[in-house]
């Protein structure tokens, strides 16, 4: 195997034995592939740090001290953490898959992992942004549709 780069189309082992390229239409499909695979790498990160994040408590004077009761966030929930965990699984293989193809030390396939997580990381990291946003609002106007739990009245007397 060499050890530079190089921009032939005969590429004998891709990831598989049997993703083999040897014409210029086989090299441009491989590539295609290999962009909507580091699409969903990049996106697939987005997801899982954005989900991770903790939402952050807002304060304020005007906020009853009983109004706001902690929910118990440091509970362990079992699901929770088996998804995240699947999640990071999934996220290592593929990382691993490109970093594979990024070793064919072939200059087009290295550009579509390179051109692919570009890709991803521009359209799926606001479309995360924002798709959590709108469920911490969604979440937010539940909350305060149900009422919160306080002995206190509108106007802070007991």
């Amino acid at each position: 195997m060499q050890m530079w780069f190089t921009t032939s189309q005969d590429i004998s082992h891709i990831l598989f034995k049997d993703w083999s390229v040897s014409s210029i239409g086989g090299l441009v499909g491989s590539c295609i592939i290999i962009i909507i695979i580091a699409v969903f790498f990049e996106s697939l990160k987005s997801y899982k740090g954005l989900s991770n994040e903790k939402p952050k408590r807002e304060t304020s004077e005007s906020t009853p001290l009983l109004g706001w009761l902690p929910r118990n966030e440091s509970r362990f929930n079992l699901m929770d953490h088996l998804k995240r965990t699947f999640l990071y699984l999934i996220q290592f293989l593929v990382g691993y898959f490109l970093m594979l193809v990024a070793m064919t030390y072939n200059v087009w396939l290295f550009l579509a992992v390179v051109i692919g997580c570009g890709i991803g990381y521009f359209f799926a990291n606001p479309f995360m942004e924002c798709y959590f946003e709108r469920r911490k609002k969604a979440a937010n106007q539940i909350s305060e549709s149900n009422g919160r739990v306080s002995s206190f009245k509108r106007n802070g007397s007991l």
